[in-house]
């Protein structure tokens, strides 16, 4: 059985872990104490090189509790810097200090930190209010059509007559170039959708889109080739919200002035999640790792955070790269 204030260390451990290059982090950790002679446990233990490159060790001694914490514990954590021969120790709670005890640490050189942590197993009645939601919108070509000289003809007639070559070209035309140029913002306000009901029905709802594209200056080169002068298309397009509940959350903070200093969250699935904070450097960060799904477009996000974000940090900064990988392409099984 876990020990009551494990998950906290841990979730501690995560957050420096974040910068794998600067710190080494180990959890707990066995530091040899020099009045003993023997090793003693702490909470974390972080090593890193300064600018000197002269290796540094820090111990982070967490407590998870209600009660706020005393001068009792930071004289214990005095002792234990200097017995293990620690660089730094940090104190981190869940609660708060006594006044007497803020001013012991500040005598003494401990840095001082409390924490919000939350993770899945505190987020049953919140988890729904914190999260991220990915919208994306699957395009299934009911009908397409070419006029290839003066006649019309179907895709499926058109494909098979070409050669391996050819049918390559065409199909990265269309899930490319043509795909691309499709701007489903435009088209769900064009339509007049309510957007968030439009999703949020997404068993119910779909937008009919018809397309004549005509091909008369500089066309692609496959288009020219086929001497296409003209494509009909049909897509249906539906709507689909993936969704990514906070998994675990740990905010970090100065104490008296409260203020921000580090923020981790965590949505989702070991499979398929957004990870987002920021650390001491005050440089926002995120990792997106979501499932290749090839008919679906992604077309945008909405995140619901559960941090104060210090005021010099634009929220707006975070970016979620690289969604082209995202994009999938048409869905012609229907026409095939």
């Amino acid at each position: 059985m876990t020990r009551k204030g494990r998950n906290f260390e841990l979730a501690y451990k995560w957050l420096y872990e974040l910068d794998k290059e600067k710190y080494r982090v180990v959890s707990p950790a066995m530091v040899y104490d020099k009045v003993t002679g023997r090793k003693r446990e702490v909470d974390n233990l972080i090593e890193f090189k300064d600018s000197n490159d002269n290796l540094r060790k820090i111990s982070v001694e967490c407590r998870d509790r209600k009660n706020k914490e005393d001068v009792m514990w930071l004289e214990q954590l005095k002792t234990k810097r200097e017995d293990l021969e620690l660089d730094f120790i940090i104190a981190i709670t869940t609660s708060k200090f006594t006044e007497g005890a803020i001013k012991k640490a500040r005598y003494h050189g401990i840095i001082i930190e409390e924490a919000e942590y939350l993770d899945k197993n505190l987020l049953d009645n919140v988890s729904k209010e914190f999260l991220v939601d990915f919208f994306f919108l699957n395009f299934k070509v009911l009908d397409l059509k070419f006029i290839v000289g003066n006649k019309i003809i179907s895709f499926k007639e058109l494909f098979q007559k070409l050669s391996m070559v050819e049918q390559f070209e065409l199909m990265s035309y269309l899930n490319q170039d043509f795909y691309y140029s499709i701007n489903p913002h435009e088209i769900l306000n064009d339509k007049n959708f309510d957007i968030k009901k439009f999703f949020d029905y997404e068993n119910n709802s779909f937008i009919l889109q018809n397309f004549n594209v005509w091909f008369e200056k500089d066309p692609p080169k496959i288009i020219k080739n086929l001497n296409i002068k003209r494509m009909y298309i049909s897509i249906k397009m539906i709507p689909f919200k993936l969704t990514l509940p906070l998994n675990k959350s740990l905010s970090v903070f100065d104490v008296k002035p409260r203020k921000n200093k580090k923020y981790s969250a965590f949505f989702g699935t070991d499979d398929e999640y957004l990870q987002i904070g920021y650390l001491n450097d005050g440089i926002l960060y995120n990792t997106l790792n979501l499932k290749i799904r090839k008919y679906y477009r992604l077309i945008s996000a909405n995140m619901n955070i559960n941090t104060i974000f210090p005021e010099k940090l634009n929220v707006k900064a975070l970016k979620i790269d690289d969604f082209l990988k995202y994009y999938g392409e048409f869905d012609l099984s229907e026409v095939f």
